[in-house]
């Protein structure tokens, strides 16, 4: 890159097709240069095997040279190729430099402009993906990610960890009654109660699917169904509209034990919150004992 930098720097080669002409210019009158020098210096008859040997000596120096810039000349667009290639592979971003006067400069600076472009997009639909667009919390895939990782790092060791399937009570009468944007106005106030209450407490939430939650709380099931059930006779969102209803919600608890599945843990919250939701809803139920297939 710095026989590129000189070259810049020589009056009249600040494009890509003036320095080739330059290049071609250099390599072809070298020759011809060191043959009329020999001429030109020879004072007796000239020796047949010296102006070869010459001859072939300057071809093969120019020749050599020319290769060697045009190999300088093509280092801008080899690196703009490695930039697209490195980040295509390891959405790596080479540092690219954008100094340069001639065509590769826009080049580079094209590529590093699309690069970042392209990886803003990335990192924007990366965050859609993972996250709940109407309540902003995680969504199914990234809370079922983020679970499967903890329980699988659970030991008898570490803190205990217990997770709540929550699922707001008659929401389906609510959207008919009042209409779908109260509906989505109760979500949104009710994801962002659990999230102020539950990520003080050192928990996290997500959106499971609907009007169903996720809740995963770093306490034992004594203390978590505690916790659920405090939450649950709080107010727990400002409702958006006066005439609608207090909003409850049932809620099915288990805890992580050693040795226990993904699969195994969310079938039983999920069988505990069955129970709740047919048991009279508004009330938070536990369940721990072994499911049968």
């Amino acid at each position: 890159m710095h026989v590129v930098r000189w070259l810049d720097r020589i009056p009249g080669l600040h494009t890509y097709s003036r320095k080739f002409l330059f290049v071609a210019f250099i390599a072809t009158h070298l020759p011809l240069l060191s043959i009329v020098a020999y001429l030109l210096l020879k004072k007796e008859g000239v020796d047949s095997l010296m102006f070869f040997w010459l001859t072939l000596g300057a071809t093969l120096v120019g020749t050599a040279f020319a290769f060697w810039i045009l190999h300088q000349l093509l280092q801008p667009v080899m690196l703009a190729g490695k930039a697209l290639q490195t980040y295509k592979d390891h959405l790596t971003i080479l540092d690219v430099p954008t100094d340069l006067r001639d065509e590769t400069g826009g080049l580079l600076r094209h590529v590093k402009e699309v690069i970042g472009e392209i990886d803003k997009q990335r990192t924007q639909l990366e965050r859609i993906a993972q996250n709940d667009y109407l309540t902003g919390l995680p969504n199914r895939r990234a809370a079922t990610e983020r679970l499967m990782q903890e329980i699988l790092s659970a030991t008898p060791d570490t803190e205990p960890l217990s997770l709540a399937l929550i699922d707001i009570d008659y929401f389906k009468r609510l959207n008919d009654s009042f209409g779908h944007e109260v509906g989505d106005s109760v979500l949104c106030e009710f994801a962002h109660a659990m999230r102020t209450v539950f990520e003080r407490q050192g928990g996290w939430v997500a959106r499971w699917g609907g009007e169903e939650f996720l809740a995963v709380l770093p306490y034992s099931l004594p203390d978590a169904e505690e916790l659920l059930n405090r939450f649950r006779a709080e107010s727990l969102c400002r409702l958006p509209h006066p005439e609608i209803p207090p909003i409850t919600f049932s809620a099915g608890v288990t805890e992580v034990q050693n040795g226990d599945s993904l699969h195994l843990c969310l079938r039983r919250a999920d069988y505990a919150l069955y129970q709740a939701k047919h048991s009279g809803r508004n009330r938070v139920l536990s369940h721990q004992e072994k499911l049968s297939a």
